[in-house]
């Protein structure tokens, strides 16, 4: 079988110990674990080692488990083998592939994260073994207090500065209602132009074939735009009301 584990980091792994008919042994004798290992660029051990512990049955399940010390997890690969020296048993093999990327959260930050603020610190040194990045960039994501999520992104190492404010589920109305105040061209907002280009598209017009054409908002309770117009068509002047 082949396991992902976190490099550098004490853990366990579970495994049957099978006859060669398929069944599992309970009570196995002469266990005997060894790992051999190797980093990426290198080749493996060569020979197999004993490890720190040996392999413990669960109950009486003929599943067993081993626990794998820090030391012996501090490589790219680890691979171990089990063996049993009772009669017709199989010796198991587990390859472990490590990784850098840390799950425990206070390896992640390098120190206890808040639980009250869901504060996560991203220390990026762990993540790529290399000591500039950290100078390069820090990530922190926090929860704020409330229903507000906000993710705080700085290419200073020590100093956090831009804020972007993210609803967890949507965005909230004050939210949309900055966003439709940005301007498109001058002083022409998204909402205005949107409004303007409805009036266009689906308001009802009235003076085809005349001089002046006009549009109504969509409510049709108000000029939207009002096109003075040549015999071709061309417009020489347009008044927007896109309040």
């Amino acid at each position: 079988m082949e396991l992902r584990r976190t490099k550098n980091l004490a853990t366990y792994v579970t495994f049957p110990i099978q006859k060669n008919d398929g069944t599992y042994i309970t009570s196995a004798a002469g266990l005997d674990s060894e790992l051999n290992y190797w980093d990426d660029g290198n080749a493996p051990q060569a020979t197999f080692t004993d490890c720190t512990n040996e392999a413990t049955e669960i109950g009486t399940t003929g599943i067993y488990y081993l626990s794998i010390t820090q030391a012996e997890m501090n490589h790219d690969y680890i691979v171990i083998q089990i063996k049993s020296s009772t009669t017709g048993a199989l010796t198991q093999t587990i390859l472990i592939n490590t990784t850098n990327q840390n799950a425990n959260l206070v390896n992640i930050a390098g120190s206890a994260v808040s639980t009250t603020t869901a504060q996560l610190g991203v220390n990026m040194v762990q993540i790529s073994t290399d000591a500039t990045a950290a100078d390069n960039l820090e990530l922190i994501i926090e929860t704020a207090k409330g229903t507000d999520h906000k993710i705080l992104l700085s290419t200073d190492a020590q100093d956090l500065s831009g804020t972007l404010d993210v609803n967890a589920k949507t965005i909230g109305a004050s939210a949309v209602s900055s966003i439709m105040a940005g301007a498109v061209e001058g002083t022409v907002t998204i909402a205005q132009a949107c409004r303007a280009l409805l009036a266009f598209a689906c308001g009802k017009a009235s003076g085809g074939g005349t001089s002046t054409i006009t549009y109504r908002n969509i409510a049709d309770d108000a000029d939207r735009l009002v096109l003075t117009v040549d015999a071709n068509g061309n417009r020489s002047a347009v008044t927007r009301t896109l309040t």
